[in-house]
């Protein structure tokens, strides 16, 4: 496997009814388990289960399924990898509460990894070792490209039931290298007005917002939980 090419793996966290693996499977930049689960086979007298090959060096991770963003896997448009419940996105969630165009995948200026909300209704939460601020709309995250996101243990939710471990390998983000593959990227395969030619809507959830729900937040915060604002901000 070329790292170089990596962007970032996306695994089911959060995934009651298994929402999140069945969005994962239907997605083109889905990779199956490094591990695959065996079944074990008893005599008759014994319950027959279904268990985890042994490998002591194993992640929880190996036997989930995973999204795989690459480099070399050039997105339809500038936004980079856009995730929402619209059917022209390159993640699809076709699930209640969840926008059109609900968040992005792609970088900012100094070519670090970001998860961008797109105005999203019910808004966009990333938490970095279970910390974050809650659900924020217009707003974006670092998650890759920065010594302190790399350690930590970062989770993007988009629903209560909808959920993401992301695990970004290390890029030097200064090498003209790494500014070269971002700059691919982000040109697209399209323009966004061609893929998303109603962008002047409003972008709405698949169902409208339930009664008592409330829009997240909007504007600029810093995590206090994180020793650099750097980390959050809004868009």
């Amino acid at each position: 496997m070329n790292e170089t090419d990596i962007i970032a793996h996306l695994y089911p966290f959060a995934n009651i009814g298994e929402r999140t693996t069945k969005a994962i499977k239907a997605s083109s930049r889905y990779v199956p388990p490094l591990i695959e689960f065996t079944e074990r086979h008893y005599d008759r007298h014994e319950r027959e289960s279904t268990e985890p090959s042994a490998n002591p060096d194993a992640s929880a991770y190996d036997y989930l399924p995973r999204l795989e963003l690459r480099f070399s896997d050039i997105p339809r448009t500038s936004c980079g990898v856009v995730i929402g419940s619209d059917p022209d996105c390159d993640v699809v969630l076709p699930y209640r509460g969840i926008s059109g165009r609900h968040f992005c995948l792609t970088f900012d200026s100094a070519g670090r990894l970001i998860v961008k909300d797109l105005g999203s209704l019910m808004g966009t939460e990333v938490t970095y070792d279970d910390k974050g601020e809650g659900k924020r709309g217009n707003f974006c995250w670092i998650v890759g490209g920065h010594k302190i996101p790399n350690e930590k243990r970062i989770v993007i939710s988009v629903h209560h039931t909808v959920s993401f471990y992301i695990s970004v390998p290390h890029h030097d983000t200064t090498s003209p290298e790494h500014a070269d593959r971002v700059s691919r990227f982000l040109r697209g395969a399209a323009s966004t007005e061609d893929l998303f030619g109603d962008l002047a809507l409003p972008n709405r959830p698949g169902t409208e917002l339930p009664t008592g729900t409330h829009t997240p937040g909007q504007g600029g915060i810093s995590h206090r939980v994180l020793t650099d604002p750097i980390f959050a901000k809004g868009g």
